[in-house]
């Protein structure tokens, strides 16, 4: 009888336990592509087989520490899952030590080079998605006669850690707002009979480097900062994306800015486009999903939706009350809605019949909020456009 395969009576579990240790012994000498072909049938090239083997070899040796689970329930699609789970978990570990101080000098020496931003954010997103695929999603269609929707995404500043009276706040509480965020404007979607949503990336998602102060207040490097807020962005697309059309715009920020000095900062060096690197790679395989580029210039977003020009800038550069219309001036275009950042409070503004809102931020108030004396409760905006007006209803969702 073949000794390497699957016993009548032995269970999936048992099974990868003794080919596990077979192999680790010596006593199973084929490959890897062999062996996981024999313990899944799956058919693996031999350097993916051999991750495979891997963190099966390290979910066996830490199944003593694990919770028990009842074998009759565990199938081979358990397995992979939960293999996928904890290679997910080593490769982030991965990216933020080993490669990344590897990488990280590589990108010191030339960080004013957009395209090794670039080749940074698309090999973190190859590495993510190796082990935490994107799933294809059932392809969904848009009507000319649903309502459409923007969500404003701005002044995260990920990384930053407060304590205080006003405020509480750090990259856990900033995930937990997100996912509050993203069930409220799912909510929001089928309320309002939404089919398409176009969501605004209007700028400080990173906490940055640019104030001595901020650095303090940091907990993560720029980097780690970069890669994950990357990462909580492809989700957020991904988990709107099984629900409606989503497009993707963004622009660049000050706080994204590669130098502390902006007088030695080009517009175009920033960390804030690594996202956009990263977003292409990460959501290339989800048809409902379209990452954009801007037409105009970094700092500036436009596009159409329901019939509506609008335009976004992340805001450190425009005041509120006359936006639109010097935008619309400056670029020769009839925008009948201007999105902006950076205030860190949302507002709306209506000048000449155009209307500029003001998104909020999600950190909430910041030790120098508190020191000026303001204060502003954790919020993004939601707005519903139809075909009679551009901003039917905005939603103010506080978190």
């Amino acid at each position: 009888m073949n000794q390497w395969i699957r016993k009548k009576d032995e269970t999936l579990r048992a099974f990868i336990k003794r080919m596990v240790f077979a192999k680790i012994d010596g006593a199973y000498d084929g490959t890897y592509s062999e062996w996981i072909k024999i313990v899944f049938g799956k058919e693996h090239s031999e350097d993916v087989a051999r991750r495979e083997f891997y963190g099966c070899k390290m979910w066996v040796l830490a199944e003593d520490d694990e919770e028990e689970i009842e074998e009759k329930s565990q199938t081979e699609d358990d397995v992979l899952a939960e293999l996928q789970r904890r290679e997910l978990e080593i490769d982030k570990k991965r990216i933020k030590l080993a490669d990344e101080f590897a990488y990280l000098n590589k990108l010191k020496r030339s960080v004013a080079r957009t395209e090794t931003i670039g080749e940074y954010a698309i090999y973190a997103a190859q590495k993510i998605s190796e082990v935490y695929p994107m799933l294809p999603v059932e392809v969904l269609n848009t009507r000319e006669d649903s309502n459409k929707g923007i969500l404003c995404l701005s002044d995260w500043h990920y990384g930053l850690v407060s304590a205080h009276l006003l405020n509480q706040y750090n990259p856990e509480i900033a995930v937990n707002r997100i996912n509050k965020l993203v069930d409220t404007v799912i909510n929001d979607v089928m309320l309002f009979n939404i089919d398409e949503i176009v969501v605004a990336n209007l700028g400080d998602l990173l906490s940055g480097i640019i104030h001595n102060t901020i650095r303090l207040e940091n907990r993560i490097d720029i980097i780690t900062q970069t890669i994950e807020v990357s990462e909580l962005l492809a989700e957020v697309l991904d988990k709107l994306s099984k629900h409606v059309k989503v497009r993707y715009f963004s622009v660049i920020d000050n706080h994204g800015r590669v130098f502390a000095n902006k007088e030695d900062s080009l517009d175009k060096e920033n960390f804030n486009r690594m996202i956009d690197f990263y977003l292409k790679q990460r959501c290339k395989d989800n048809s409902n999903i379209e990452i954009n580029d801007n037409t105009i210039d970094e700092s500036i977003m436009e596009f159409l939706i329901n019939g509506w020009g609008v335009v976004g800038v992340h805001g450190h550069d425009d005041k509120p009350a006359d936006a639109a219309q010097k935008l619309s001036n400056m670029l020769h275009a009839d925008y009948s809605m201007c999105l902006m950042g950076h205030y860190h409070s949302p507002d709306l503004h209506e000048d000449y019949g155009r209307i500029t809102i003001v998104n909020g931020c999600l950190c909430g108030a910041d030790e120098y909020a508190k020191k000026v004396r303001k204060a502003s409760r954790p919020s993004q905006n939601f707005i519903v456009v139809s075909k009679a007006n551009p901003c039917e209803f905005l939603h103010v969702i506080s978190l």
